[in-house]
């Protein structure tokens, strides 16, 4: 038995367009032969990916930096990693799979598939 591997494919805003060329990519390379499942995250108002980008920029920091507001800092890292965490946690739960003909939506748990 093949162990399956789950790719996450981000989508913001532009997402209607960027779907069709991987399901045409899966269909092309025959990608679902293979024991993979692409798990589509779907962030239409891209909360997720500015959180992301706000991380970045606290790691951007210099330590003197990180010194002088490490009250502030600390605190919105932890409040940020939790929204990062969560929004993840929410773009999974929804179950959205791509497969070599469209989006589907998977009915039970993601290690049953």
């Amino acid at each position: 038995m093949y162990r399956w591997s789950f790719i996450y494919l981000y989508c913001g805003k532009i997402s209607e367009r960027d779907i069709p060329i991987v399901i045409k990519l899966i269909r092309t390379l025959e990608l679902q032969k293979l024991p993979i499942v692409f798990c589509l995250m779907r962030d239409e108002e891209e909360k997720w990916i500015g959180h992301l980008k706000q991380r970045v920029v606290y790691r951007k920091f210099t330590e003197l930096e990180k010194e002088m507001y490490a009250h502030f800092l600390s605190k919105e890292n932890r409040k940020t990693m939790r929204v990062i965490s969560s929004e993840f946690t929410r773009m999974a739960g929804e179950k959205k799979i791509l497969t070599d003909q469209d989006i589907e939506t998977l009915t039970g748990r993601m290690n049953q598939y």
